[in-house]
């Protein structure tokens, strides 16, 4: 489903088409589902905070004026979830957020909270340094694919190429920010 399609499903049922609040939640359940699920591995709980995201998302979606892609609307609703799952669990205070929901770096819930999060500043440090290194498109590419969770194709929709160009993108952006990684920044974070 394009986002083109998807905004006007989401037009529909803020004016109270039923029909059309069901088309979204079976486009985005499945990817909402997996993506809860792989940061609780807990089926139970998982099954819980995704109604508790398709509760909230109904009762907010008036809210989305459609500034922004909608699945980045759905997503923030999932970050606040499974931030107050976490809070809720662990007692932890806000490093916990960070240090899961941004781009799933190195989060080790042994380790003493002063360790994580000095080695998430120092990383994400790192990742915005290589992202500057890189050229424009590489590093859009990047952005969309791995820190705005876009898919191949709305990278490619945003980016005005074809899936197969944003591929091949994402591969050559990957290979140079491993050579920038491991000829600057290996080793550095610990």
């Amino acid at each position: 489903m394009t986002e083109k399609e998807i905004q006007e499903l989401v037009l529909k049922a803020q004016h109270g088409d039923k029909g059309a609040l069901e088309k979204i939640y079976r486009h985005y359940f499945r990817i909402v589902y997996q993506y809860v699920y792989s940061k609780i591995n807990h089926l139970h709980d998982t099954q819980e905070i995704v109604s508790d995201i398709f509760l909230s998302l109904i009762t907010n979606l008036k809210k989305y004026k459609g500034q922004s892609n909608f699945k980045n609307f759905i997503f923030g609703i999932v970050k606040n979830k499974l931030n107050d799952y976490f809070r809720r669990k662990y007692n932890y205070a806000d490093y916990v957020q960070q240090s899961y929901l941004e781009n799933d770096f190195f989060y080790n819930i042994a380790e003493p909270e002063e360790k994580v999060y000095s080695r998430k500043e120092k990383l994400m440090k790192i990742v915005k340094r290589i992202l500057s290194l890189l050229k424009p498109k590489y590093a859009k590419v990047l952005k969309l694919r791995f820190l705005e969770n876009y898919s191949v194709k709305e990278t490619a929709q945003t980016m005005g190429l074809s899936v197969n160009n944003v591929k091949v993108l994402q591969h050559r952006a990957i290979q140079k920010a491993q050579q920038i990684w491991q000829s600057k920044y290996e080793g550095k974070i610990d």
